[in-house]
């Protein structure tokens, strides 16, 4: 009986101890080589994962970013009785969304609390892609957790702290992350939230929910200035898109080593990698863009939907605020109709747009400008539907209103809301976007004050097969011996040196690009303009009158 009582108090303790909440708390050291920051020694103590023989994994590979497991060394797991022999294996986690991951498992069973350590160098990648790498600047570090993170395979809701070892900077340093704060979440809540500590510049402490900090200065504005801006916008489309108070977002600013500027948006927070020498206007553009995600955050899971909306309001609801003026305004949409139009890959469908995304630079600009191109043509439907009573911009908002109520808000809900108001239309403007069929608003779009007529623009046209600037090494193939880029000089076989932000370069491709290439006598440079021959487009006239309330 005492045995049977002894295992019995065994058990109850072992499902006691599994039914509390688990634990993980992380902390983040910088590490250093001759006083240059070169990645970070990660230390993961977990509690609650007593009894079990746990798998933990990190992505391999994060889109065109290729190396983020390789970057890992001196992994080790110990617990109340000494290490634990890792052993990888080959199973894919069930629930922890890691990309095209690495795994270990547990050679035996926890006993007591787990501590996972590692070491993370900092990324070196030349390939341009999401501004989520473990990437340095001259005081500081940042990154996104799916690109340095080893986390347990585990579906539970964990109450999780972490925290930088800020003295182990040898500047003055704080520390920011975008995880939501009192609350316990899964751990894949830890993948899609950025991490930042160094000598930063942020936003004063205040009882708002909105924070913002920077690791990088800019030339043509103060950082400061910029976080206050970046707090004053965020309230703004809170109003505009009739968001119930305000909720908490982060933004953050650091270097981008490779091109101009990037940004992508997690939950509840964004990252924008800029160089120094971006204008006020280009910072400001890319914060819009990224911030509109932020609202339009699970809706429709489609690129489509979300990039689309992205483009069309980056400018539009800068436009309605009044940050822009009706000529600004033109000119933005009429620079994502050449983007558009210029195209060579516009009649390529969606699907075919999506595989290609990280592959063919033309292709991923599909969901952005084609998808954009939809809701200029949607736009028009709706004020014609109407008599100008609605437009996109309420209908929009309906759509969110959807989402809060907790209602469906999936690809066919979005045709089924447009079918009620434009009839045939919807289904007929959406198949038309899937499918590569030529898109072309209607002067109804944008209402009275905006006219649209057709113009020309050069194809954009490298001259050579695109892939050879999409991934290091970057050689020259499938050279066009009669091309602008081979007139110049460029030869097949060139070792292209510098990165070139292709998707900026096909919203003007009357600009030129400057490729430096290594050559057995000496680098090069060489300088043409991408353009091929002409297309039909269309522009934007603005006709109304700065004092026209009607065209706000």
């Amino acid at each position: 009986m005492r045995k049977i009582i002894s295992l019995l108090i065994v058990l109850l303790t072992s499902l006691s101890c599994r039914a509390e909440v688990p634990s993980l708390s992380i902390t983040l050291t910088p590490e250093f080589s001759d006083t240059k920051l070169k990645g970070i020694q990660v230390t993961e103590v977990y509690s609650g994962l007593e009894g079990s023989a746990p798998v933990f994994s990190v992505s391999r590979t994060v889109g065109p970013l290729k190396n983020v497991a390789n970057r890992i060394t001196e992994l080790t797991l110990t617990d109340s009785e000494g290490v634990i022999p890792l052993v990888e294996e080959e199973t894919k986690p069930a629930t922890l969304k890691v990309s095209d991951p690495v795994s270990w498992r547990s050679n035996r069973v926890i006993n007591g609390t787990a501590i996972l350590s590692f070491s993370v160098a900092v990324s070196q990648e030349r390939n341009t892609g999401p501004t989520w790498e473990l990437r340095t600047d001259e005081k500081g570090i940042s990154g996104a957790g799916i690109t340095f993170l080893i986390l347990a395979e585990d579906d539970r809701l964990f109450n999780t702290t972490v925290n930088w070892d800020l003295a182990a900077f040898p500047w003055p340093s704080t520390q920011i992350n975008s995880l939501p704060e009192g609350e316990n979440f899964p751990l894949n809540r830890l993948l899609v939230t950025y991490f930042m500590a160094g000598d930063l510049t942020s936003l004063p402490e205040s009882d708002s929910p909105f924070n913002a900090a920077s690791l990088q200065h800019f030339d043509a504005i103060g950082t400061g200035e910029l976080l206050e801006w970046s707090s004053a916008t965020y309230k703004k489309l809170s109003e505009f898109y009739d968001t119930p108070g305000l909720q908490p977002f982060t933004v953050l600013f650091r270097n981008n080593p490779l091109i101009m500027q990037s940004g992508t948006a997690l939950p509840e927070a964004l990252m924008v990698a800029a160089k120094k020498e971006n204008s006020e206007q280009q910072l400001k553009q890319i914060l819009m863009h990224e911030m509109v995600h932020v609202f339009l955050h699970g809706l429709a899971d489609e690129a489509w939907f979300q990039e689309g909306l992205a483009i069309y309001y980056q400018d539009r609801a800068a436009y309605l605020l009044g940050m822009l003026s009706p000529q600004e305004y033109t000119s933005r949409m009429n620079e994502t109709l050449l983007t558009y139009y210029s195209n060579v890959k516009k009649d390529m469908t969606m699907a075919d747009a999506t595989a290609a995304f990280w592959t063919d630079a033309r292709a991923r600009l599909q969901p952005y400008n084609r998808g954009a191109m939809y809701f200029f043509i949607t736009d028009g439907r709706i004020r014609e539907a109407t008599g100008g009573s609605q437009s996109l911009d309420t209908v929009l908002n309906q759509f969110l209103a959807m989402f809060r109520a907790g209602e469906p808000v999936e690809e066919e809900d979005w045709i089924n809301l447009l079918t009620s108001i434009t009839g045939k239309y919807a289904r007929q403007d959406f198949d038309a976007m899937q499918n590569g069929m030529l898109l072309v608003p209607n002067n109804a779009s944008q209402g009275q004050c905006f006219t649209l007529h057709k113009s020309s623009t050069p194809l954009f046209e490298l001259g050579f097969d695109i892939g050879s600037l999409m991934q290091a090494p970057r050689i020259i193939h499938g050279l066009n011996l009669q091309s602008p880029a081979a007139i110049a000089g460029l030869e097949e076989g060139d070792v292209v040196l510098n990165t070139i932000s292709l998707d900026a370069q096909q919203s003007t491709p009357h600009s030129p690009i400057t490729l430096t290439v290594k050559r057995s006598g000496g680098d090069k440079v060489i300088s043409f303009i991408p353009a091929g021959p002409l297309t039909t487009s269309y522009e934007w006239t603005f006709t109304g009158s700065n004092e026209d309330i009607s065209c706000f």
